[in-house]
């Protein structure tokens, strides 16, 4: 397995911790989601998004992520969270969650950059829908991220072992 630095779930906490006009706003917001009205969901969602991408990482965070990386590789970060492999979750494989490949080892900005972009993602309108669809609550679903040395493969895929929608082993 590549070299890997987890984010845990408290990372994104400190992230926010170290920007806390960003922090209270991003409370407000999820706190206030209209899902009557899916034109201003969507733009709620939107606005959550960029604020997230706004955050400031402070650099003895950023330090600690580096020291973790291979220092000549390029990077991929996946989102990932603690829903992901609830038996009538398939959030693995549902694409709803971001992966940002071919980060260059030596562009610091396009790591922040992409790390901030897979936070967002937990507030894509394809995330947000995927939760409510399954009925999970938002506040009890906790995002982590894995950096790691990206590895060029051939193929790749993830198996459902059973629709996930009818649980039924036989279809997939």
């Amino acid at each position: 397995a590549p070299e890997t630095a987890f984010l845990t779930y408290s990372f994104y906490e400190k992230l926010l911790e170290a920007n806390p006009d960003a922090k209270d706003e991003i409370r407000e917001l999820t706190a206030s989601l209209d899902r009557a009205d899916k034109v201003y969901l969507h733009s709620q969602l939107e606005k959550l998004r960029a604020l997230i991408r706004s955050l400031q990482i402070p650099e003895e965070l950023f330090a600690e992520i580096q020291s973790r990386l291979p220092e000549s590789a390029r990077y991929i970060c996946r989102l990932v969270t603690n829903a992901e492999d609830l038996t009538d979750f398939p959030g693995v494989g549902a694409a709803v969650y971001g992966s940002i490949e071919g980060i260059a080892s030596d562009d610091s900005e396009a790591l922040k950059s992409a790390i901030l972009e897979s936070y967002s993602s937990f507030w894509s309108f394809e995330a947000f829908a995927d939760r409510e669809m399954y009925g999970l609550s938002h506040d009890d679903v906790q995002s982590a991220m894995m950096i790691q040395a990206q590895i060029e493969g051939d193929y790749s895929a993830i198996v459902h072992t059973a629709d996930p929608s009818r649980k039924d082993t036989d279809l997939m």
